[in-house]
């Protein structure tokens, strides 16, 4: 299958976006000095350490994450694949980024890394943008309702309701 046109964009789209999450996570995981990227264990530390937090939750924190961006990354790589929810995990994965970025711009407030702040803030409207071009309104209520409608099922059915 050939794609063109708004179909081509929406796969770059995501295959940036799954490529973006997948490498920033597992660059966490490479901080040794051969290795390209920042070392964020230090990082992560000394910002703990400045409101008083022990070393080993700051590692929690910065691996846990990293977990959650490689398989955030995995999600965008595997919405291009053809399947019947494939709109719905592409929607779950930009509502997921945006999370992850509102979270790493409340880090960056109460760690006072401005250029940090910067950073993510310009990424959480690459995303926002991103999702407004993959997603008009009324393909976005659209999605919304369907999974709404979904969800309300599973839990019936999960109940014994008899509610659709």
């Amino acid at each position: 299958m050939i794609l063109r046109g708004r179909h081509l964009a929406q796969g770059v789209l995501l295959l940036f976006w799954g490529g973006f999450w997948l490498l920033n996570g597992l660059d966490k995981f490479f901080n040794e000095p051969g290795f390209f990227g920042v070392t964020r264990d230090h990082k992560f530390i000394g910002y703990f350490a400045s409101i008083g937090l022990p070393d080993i939750l700051a590692l929690f924190v910065l691996y846990s994450v990293a977990v959650f961006e490689i398989l955030l990354g995995l999600c965008f790589l595997a919405s291009l694949l053809p399947m019947s929810w494939r709109m719905m995990l592409i929607m779950f994965n930009f509502l997921a980024s945006m999370v992850i970025f509102v979270f790493f711009c409340f880090g960056d407030i109460l760690f006072g890394d401005r250029a940090e702040l910067l950073e993510h803030a310009t990424y959480l409207i690459l995303v926002l943008a991103t999702f407004s071009l993959l997603f008009g309104a009324k393909q976005r209520a659209r999605t919304w309702e369907d999974m709404t409608i979904r969800l309300m099922r599973m839990t019936s059915r999960r109940t014994g309701s008899s509610r659709p």
